[in-house]
């Protein structure tokens, strides 16, 4: 998606507000819930999670709502803090910057109290399912697909500049194991 900075505050405040944006429903509420609810987990223990569209993570004891973004030359950071109605959004001409993630996390650590919670979640976790011994067929290499496809832009997959590759191996347990 392309959009402006003032389109994107848009659809924060609609996300925000549950579907409504200048008192017009955009969509209903029961879609934002299930927008903004967990779809996938990696475990049933875990706190991060995928919703639609959005990448579900927490910081400080805050819930976030998060979607990034970008193609080459350009990156994109959207934040949404539902509970504490909060939304933002950062997009810089960037390479291969973390810009993004100090100035997000920085104002979430200055604007944000912290949550203290009593996790009933232990690390490492335990009670994990056993591993798949078949998990050969996933070992070997990958390229990230974001990217554009059909312009002159896509050149950069050959400098490595855009789509980069990720290994994907297996240890003696027949763990699956990735670099990012």
């Amino acid at each position: 998606m392309v959009s402006t900075a003032a389109d994107m505050a848009k659809f924060m405040i609609a996300h925000l507000q549950k579907g409504k944006y200048k008192d017009r429903a955009i969509f209903s509420e029961e879609t934002a819930e299930i927008m903004h609810g967990d779809q996938f987990k990696h475990h049933p223990n875990l706190h991060s999670a995928m919703a639609y569209t959005f990448a579900i993570s927490s910081v400080r004891g805050h819930r976030i709502l998060e979607h990034n973004g970008g193609y080459l030359g350009a990156a994109t950071r959207l934040w949404l803090l539902p509970e504490n109605n909060i939304g933002i959004y950062m997009a810089c001409n960037t390479m291969h910057s973390q810009l993004n993630y100090e100035v997000t996390n920085t104002l979430a650590e200055r604007y944000s109290p912290e949550i203290k919670k009593d996790s009933t979640i232990k690390y490492p976790i335990q009670n994990l399912p056993s591993y798949d011994g078949s998990v050969d067929r996933f070992v070997g290499t990958y390229r990230y697909t974001r990217y554009t496809h059909g312009s002159l832009t896509k050149t950069g997959v050959l400098f490595g500049m855009i789509a980069s590759e990720m290994p994907v191996w297996k240890n003696n347990k027949g763990m699956i194991l990735m670099n990012n």
